[in-house]
């Protein structure tokens, strides 16, 4: 599984970690999450603090 970025879609706090994979050329999937979506996220074990960005590595340890 490739790291993913989650974070709502908008240009914020993502894009310097959206920036700086793509300057370095780490593949990444950049789900982008809104609405309902993100009340369902914010209830799961990935937002360990309640808030974004979280950025999911290839083992599936979520960093906050």
């Amino acid at each position: 599984m490739p790291i993913t970025l989650y974070y709502f879609d908008m240009y914020a706090r993502a894009e310097k970690i959206r920036m700086a994979l793509t300057v370095c050329g780490v593949e990444f999937v950049d789900k982008r999450i809104g609405g309902d979506e993100y009340k369902a996220f914010r209830a799961s074990d990935k937002c360990e603090f309640g808030g974004m960005p979280i950025l999911e590595l290839e083992d599936g340890t979520c960093l906050s």
